[in-house]
């Protein structure tokens, strides 16, 4: 499931060859480490990147999310169900200014404080935090400075 016939490595080798890619969804895929996404981080003319529901056994860390800074036209991200990204990860997805839509469903580990990071957001207008259980009112004022956000997703939050 997620792999598609598709071996790691020679998968990952390729990949940087496809310069005008515009969009990568990656859905339930089975490798994604902080390897692919250095891969996918040369990938900058990316609009649209959607890794949801990875099941990877090394799940990337804010290493990896860091190589994502790099896609500076991304509009669309989807990280729901990364299970090991922390605020430090934020801080790097914050620096993704042309971002309209985020979805982070899921994140057991941020909190409050990585919202302070997604204030640089100016283009945002779809943000779910949905069942970010470490989130509170808190977390969630930090977001008001958000003037184009059109659309807060927050179900299960504290």
């Amino acid at each position: 499931k997620g792999h598609c016939g598709l071996a790691k490595d020679p998968f990952y080798s390729d990949l940087r060859n496809l310069t005008n890619l515009r969009e990568l969804r990656l859905i339930e895929w089975e490798y994604v480490d902080d390897n692919l996404l250095k891969e996918i981080s040369y990938l900058t003319e990316l609009r649209l990147l959607d890794l949801h529901s990875t099941f990877s056994n090394e799940y990337p860390t804010d290493k990896g999310l860091k190589g994502l800074e790099s896609l500076r036209h991304l509009r669309f991200l989807d990280l729901s169900n990364f299970q090991s990204m922390t605020n430090i990860g934020l801080g790097c997805i914050g620096k993704l200014t042309k971002l309209k839509q985020l979805k982070l469903k899921y994140c057991q580990i941020i909190d409050d404080d990585g919202m302070k990071d997604l204030k640089h957001l100016k283009e945002l207008e779809s943000l779910d935090i949905s069942h970010c259980e470490r989130i509170t009112d808190l977390g969630v004022q930090e977001l008001l400075q958000l003037k184009k956000l059109k659309q807060l997703i927050v179900v299960g939050c504290k």
